[in-house]
């Protein structure tokens, strides 16, 4: 969340540079050469690609030279309003209708082979990691606002308090996907931390086994083409019901094939019916000896809501 987070060294250090001769004002390239050239002797950047690479990242304005069409004039942005503008844009919300075509790519890739909480666990991996990014967003912004430094705002947002669920900044989505061959491992080793950190998540992330689940090699091209599936879309704002309505409809497609492992599906419609004719009502307990995604439990409280 740091500015020196999301941008290369050696472009900070180049705006730096800049930001020292000329702060907001405008500039031309010939500029920013001489500029470069008395504050860092030792710097083999090139102006062009430093320009390139900061108008890029949001950190240069550019405008046309009116004196000649083919020159153009440069401005900074100040680290202050880029890091404004970096954590005020929005997280676009998934959809369900978004949500299930993701779910149904994420079918076609393992073709009922095998189980489907292998898309399970990483999608909710997913969740919470996006939203834990989210969140420390938030955090950070808060934590300036009452007149911490950046790299103080940074330290504090990251603090368990802010968030959800307590996750190590290494097993964050994007951190683990970085190193395809190592997926297996990452995986095992990330959600057994987790899970330590979060003991309510320990019962969840203890039915898969990813190190087992790859020594078929077919799977690990599987999970690599899930992991980079998932990548595709924020998962950060994605309401309850939504996440629900996907479960459900990864638990109706595998259906056939569980029920030969003796897992059956109970269809949204026959559950409808059954709570219509007991008519929970408040104060009443309702019991379903075998909820699994606790379908039964959800669409009776529901009824007793509305």
């Amino acid at each position: 969340m740091e500015f020196s987070e999301n941008i290369p060294a050696w472009v900070d250090k180049g705006y730096s540079h800049l930001w020292n001769s000329f702060g907001t004002k405008e500039f031309r390239i010939k500029d920013a050469a001489r500029a470069l050239e008395k504050q860092a002797a030792d710097t083999k950047t090139k102006p062009p690609a430093l320009l390139s690479r900061l108008r890029k990242v949001g950190l240069l304005n550019v405008r046309p030279d009116e004196s000649d069409a083919r020159k153009k004039i440069y401005s900074l942005i100040s680290k202050e309003e880029w890091i404004e503008a970096f954590l005020s844009v929005p997280d676009q919300e998934l959809t369900r209708d978004e949500l299930t075509r993701i779910l149904k790519r994420a079918a076609d890739i393992i073709r009922t082979r095998v189980d489907y909480k292998f898309i399970v666990i990483p999608l909710f991996l997913k969740c919470i990691s996006d939203k834990w990014e989210d969140e420390t967003k938030t955090a950070y912004r808060e934590a300036l606002k009452d007149g911490f430094t950046e790299e103080e705002a940074c330290i504090e947002a990251k603090k368990a308090m802010y968030h959800s669920f307590d996750l190590p900044e290494e097993y964050l989505w994007d951190n683990i996907r970085k190193d395809t061959e190592t997926l297996p491992e990452t995986f095992s080793r990330a959600l057994k931390d987790i899970a330590t950190r979060n003991p309510e998540l320990k019962d969840v992330f203890d039915t898969v086994d990813f190190v087992q689940f790859t020594k078929n090699r077919e799977n690990v091209e599987i999970l690599r083409q899930l992991v980079e599936l998932f990548s595709e879309k924020k998962l950060t704002h994605v309401s309850p019901d939504i996440l629900g309505d996907a479960y459900e409809w990864l638990l109706q497609y595998f259906a056939p094939q569980k029920a030969k492992e003796g897992e059956v599906y109970t269809p949204r419609e026959v559950i409808q019916l059954l709570v219509e004719i007991l008519e929970p009502r408040p104060g009443e307990s309702v019991y379903d000896p075998a909820s699994a995604s606790n379908g039964m439990l959800i669409t009776a409280h529901k009824h007793v809501v509305e």
